[in-house]
């Protein structure tokens, strides 16, 4: 170790010298400390922010299924609706056929008896 190797504020001993290193070496321990007890805080935080990441994921899911059962149950019964009309609308466009039909045989028997009659 050369001259320029020594703290500039020392005398130059060995003492001196190894005293300064050590309180540098304190001094770092310290900061070592306080940067691992600021990333502890930041994991937990980060934990914390996770778990509440997924609450919050579990219940819009649990929301979103809700959601789509109501919107399921409200199809099917529209969907029974109108099987309903639909069924209404098949039965009267069935029975205009069929009531032309009697009408005219009825006719065609009420002119059959005027004029065989």
């Amino acid at each position: 170790m050369g001259d320029n190797d020594k703290p500039a504020t020392q005398g130059g001993s060995w003492p001196e010298w190894a005293r300064h290193v050590l309180l540098e070496l304190n001094r770092h321990d310290e900061e070592f400390k306080t940067l691992f007890a600021l990333l502890g805080k930041q994991r937990a935080d980060l934990e914390s922010l996770n778990i509440v990441g997924k609450d919050k994921l579990r219940k819009d899911i649990a929301e979103l299924r809700n959601n789509f059962n109501t919107l399921n149950v409200e199809m099917a019964k529209e969907l029974t609706t109108l099987k309903m009309k639909a069924g209404v609308w098949g039965l009267l466009g069935a029975l205009i056929p069929l009531l032309i039909a009697l009408a005219t045989a009825a006719l065609a028997a009420a002119i059959k008896l005027k004029v065989g009659g």
